[in-house]
């Protein structure tokens, strides 16, 4: 049955963007701090947005700041 692939791919997608957002962050928080803290299903489209405007240079302060308050 292919659900159980497509599962572990959509975990390791998060695995990564969740590793990516650490390193952004200089690990500032760890990988478990984020998935205790971000709940499903904003988590996948918060990470995607960090993700997005940090390879679009349009991270700025603010967007830093608002991370912190979620975190």
């Amino acid at each position: 049955d292919g659900t159980s692939d497509e599962n572990t791919s959509a975990q390791e997608n998060i695995d990564q963007m969740l590793d990516m957002v650490v390193d952004i962050y200089n690990n500032q928080f760890t990988k478990d701090d984020l998935l205790d803290r971000l709940h499903a299903p904003d988590a996948v489209d918060e990470l995607q947005q960090q993700i997005q405007f940090i390879a679009q240079g349009q991270m700025d302060e603010e967007r830093k700041k608002q991370l912190a308050k979620m975190i």
